[in-house]
């Protein structure tokens, strides 16, 4: 924003945090306008824009994965967890309706945090406030709202051990690498000495990163129609899920998976996603050596290169233009690599899988949200967006990629919400497997439904009956 004037108090908490008089312009800019809807022209459906892999193709990239394991290929995860379990605990931190007082009532001991409920005092005689206080109450009880969502108890299983979100995908990692690579989440600051501590006792290499402050977003004050502040100075909000491209380009790795911390499995369903993470990252590497040694044929003006180009590119991009030029295909193909599990939608809340136009008019697999896209094209989509991906993020030479260089930016988020009780419009970063991966070479793949299985509010673990594996 041009005309904005900022304080020289302004400028150096900018400064403090890497970002420039421009950029924060740029923000205030975004905030003004608000979000734009991305060009989605139509869903992905099966054999347009979605992959349904045979048994033997399956078997393929099975036996893939397993050789970049058995030769020395570096795996690793990246589990975005920086959330707190707020929004997990919503519905009883307000008035609370007579459904959730009646299933509170009768099935509370069905938690896997019961045991430390009943520490609090609770009994069968205990009222409904008394059991929400226990579980919610930040003095006097267990405060779970207040954890990152990694640390809130997710089974008990029947020999009495409990585990986290974060001891499950632990122990689900060691079975699908064997210990081999490196399991890395993104952890709140001010929780990440604690999540360290819970996790000392696993025999894996487990990295802990932060979003960087560079990242950080302002946001607007809808009454005083201005930037937000607070007793003089900006209010800096974290960026999102998009902040994370720089964070997942440290991860490293020759493939690197994403998965989100609410998806978790007991131990008797870690096989089945076993199996079909193995498949997702067999076909990205399988991917990367076709896109590899077509550009070694481009670049030694190989006869034909520019066909098999062509062809290889035909199920990632619908070119607007077709490429003239041996560097136009060579810039058309020299990006990072995704493979996307979808899932068939069963109304969850959520992205899902799009033909989306990007800003040369050429038309790409994309995953876009229901606020991004033109009321009732979400409803007309048959897949839904579980968030299992198998990344391949560096070039030919084994050189990592600078992820932002591929991201939209345009495909900003904005939303509204309230700060100590005035209405404000916050702004995000373009989402990590939405625009922040817009300009990849995506392939989405259907994956069984039972793969996916979100921890969204504090009831959806009454259901679960974690079981060991068989």
């Amino acid at each position: 924003m041009e005309n904005y004037k900022f304080s020289a108090t302004d400028i150096r908490e900018m400064n403090s945090r890497g970002i420039s008089e421009g950029a924060a312009g740029q923000q205030i800019d975004s905030l003004i306008r608000g979000s734009l809807k991305v060009k989605a022209q139509m869903p992905c459906r099966v054999s347009d824009g979605i992959s349904d892999l045979s048994e033997i193709e399956n078997h393929k990239y099975l036996t893939k994965f397993q050789e970049i394991l058995n030769t020395g290929g570096v795996v690793s995860q990246l589990i975005p967890a920086s959330g707190a379990a707020s929004r997990m605990f919503k519905s009883l931190l307000s008035s609370v309706d007579k459904e959730v007082e009646m299933v509170l009532s009768e099935r509370w001991r069905s938690f896997p945090f019961s045991e430390e409920i009943q520490s609090q005092g609770i009994n069968t005689n205990s009222g409904i406030n008394e059991i929400i206080e226990a579980i919610v109450g930040s003095r006097t009880g267990l405060g779970l709202q207040n954890l990152p969502k990694g640390l809130v108890p997710f089974h008990r299983y029947s020999d009495g051990e409990i585990r986290t979100a974060f001891q499950e995908h632990a122990a689900e990692w060691r079975s699908l690498a064997g210990g081999q690579g490196q399991l890395c989440f993104t952890v709140p600051v001010a929780h990440e000495d604690n999540i360290a501590a819970h996790l000392a006792d696993q025999t894996l290499n487990i990295a802990y990163t932060t979003q960087y402050p560079a990242t950080d977003m302002l946001a607007w004050d809808l009454e005083r129609d201005e930037v937000l502040r607070e007793n003089g100075h900006l209010v800096w909000r974290p960026g999102g899920h998009g902040a994370l491209l720089r964070n997942l380009e440290e991860v490293g790795g020759d493939l690197v998976f994403i998965r989100n911390i609410d998806n978790v499995v007991d131990e008797s369903g870690m096989g089945l996603r076993n199996r079909w993470q193995s498949v997702l990252g067999g076909r990205a590497w399988a991917l990367k050596q076709q896109r590899d040694d077509i550009l070694k044929a481009l670049r030694n003006d190989a006869s034909g290169a520019a066909d098999r180009a062509r062809k290889f590119l035909s199920p990632f991009v619908q070119f607007g233009t077709m490429p003239g030029s041996v560097g136009e295909w060579e810039r058309q193909l020299d990006r990072p690599i995704r493979v996307a599990g979808m899932v068939a939608n069963s109304g969850q809340p959520g992205g899902g899988p799009f033909w989306i136009e990007d800003a040369e008019g050429h038309l790409r697999p994309g995953i876009a949200e229901s606020a991004e896209l033109e009321p009732g094209l979400m409803e007309s989509g048959t897949h839904f967006n579980p968030v299992e991906l198998a990344c391949i993020l560096t070039d030919a030479h084994g050189a990592p990629y600078r992820l932002q260089e591929f991201a939209d930016s345009t495909a900003f988020f904005t939303a509204e919400k309230t700060h100590v009780a005035r209405p404000i419009r916050i702004l995000e970063h373009p989402g990590l497997w939405n625009g922040g991966m817009a300009g990849w070479l995506t392939e989405f793949v259907e994956v069984p439904s039972e793969i996916f299985a979100p921890v969204k509010t504090v009831f959806d673990l009454l259901d679960r009956n974690p079981q060991r594996r068989a």
